[in-house]
């Protein structure tokens, strides 16, 4: 364990990591959902949680819930975007509706990492953010 002690969080060093319920949104993102977006949702929580968590640490000035900042979640909005308007680019023709599933998953994705200060992120930014995209899904009619 001490040599993972630099990438683990203080409460990790000596408890739970984030690991098991990483490996359990994503399961249960692939059970529930679509495959195209569970593999969506897994790709946001890889990439996302991380630049929120960077930027937030790193560069957030103005704290909007516990340990979140607004910059921090804008980071999340931002890394979602982009996420999902380059996979919609790629297997799909470009369209408004993949400029706005894109917005929307990023607003839907940046709201859950901000709330998500009680349970672990790991878990609930893939599941919730994989359900919002399902619901998107329905409405504009994309996979």
């Amino acid at each position: 364990m001490n040599a993972c002690r630099s990438v683990l969080r203080d409460s990790e060093v000596n408890g739970f990591t984030g690991t098991p319920l990483f490996l359990l949104g994503i399961g249960l993102s692939f059970l529930a959902f679509d495959e195209q977006i569970a593999l969506l949702a897994t790709i946001i929580l890889s990439l996302a949680d991380p630049a929120s968590s960077f930027v937030g640490i790193r560069y957030g000035k103005r704290k909007v819930l516990e340990d979140r900042t607004f910059e921090g979640s804008y980071a999340c909005f931002i890394m979602t975007f982009l996420v999902v308007a380059t996979y919609g680019m790629l297997y799909f023709p470009l369209s408004l509706k993949i400029v706005i599933f894109a917005f929307f998953t990023g607003v839907a994705t940046a709201f859950i990492e901000l709330l998500s200060t009680k349970i672990d992120d790991n878990f609930t930014l893939s599941f919730f953010t994989a359900s919002a995209m399902a619901l998107l899904n329905i409405l504009l009619v994309l996979v």
